[in-house]
């Protein structure tokens, strides 16, 4: 699997090793001419107590890329579907919070395939479940922890 990453634009504003300053960053570009991603926040990666608060987000990521696994394990080929993540990370040096936030479009898969490694579970049961009235699967993972 490969993406292609393009117009990448880099800004750090702010670096130092002060346990009292943040940087100020934010990277945009596109992945595959048409996903536009970003990472903006502050960060103190230099500080012996290292800091973070950012969001990185990733915006109609095209899903079709990841077909060699879904016929492989889901035993389908995966014709069509749309990610849009926003993931907003804050922590320190021993703790990490993140919040997942993931909303897959349009989530089709293709005919059965004679995989050995696909699951017998219902796969496209399982999608039909989760979708909502515009075929929508949105979801949210709270999470936190020790960063060790």
């Amino acid at each position: 699997m490969q993406f292609r990453r393009e117009g990448i634009r880099r800004d750090i504003q702010g670096l130092s090793s002060q346990a009292d300053t943040t940087a100020i960053v934010d990277f945009k570009g596109k992945v595959d001419d048409r996903s536009p991603f970003s990472v903006s926040g502050k960060i103190n990666p230099l500080a012996k107590d290292i800091f973070a608060d950012v969001t990185v987000t990733f915006t109609n990521t095209d899903l079709t890329s990841f077909t060699p696994y879904t016929e492989k394990f889901a035993g389908r080929p995966l014709q069509k579907g749309q990610a849009f993540v926003q993931r907003p990370l804050s922590g320190t040096t021993n703790a990490l919070k993140a919040e997942n936030g993931f909303y897959v479009d349009q989530l089709t898969l293709g005919p059965k395939n004679n995989s050995p490694d696909a699951t017998s579970l219902p796969v496209k049961l399982a999608i039909a479940t989760a979708e909502g009235p515009q075929r929508a699967h949105p979801t949210r993972c709270p999470g936190c922890g020790p960063s060790e």
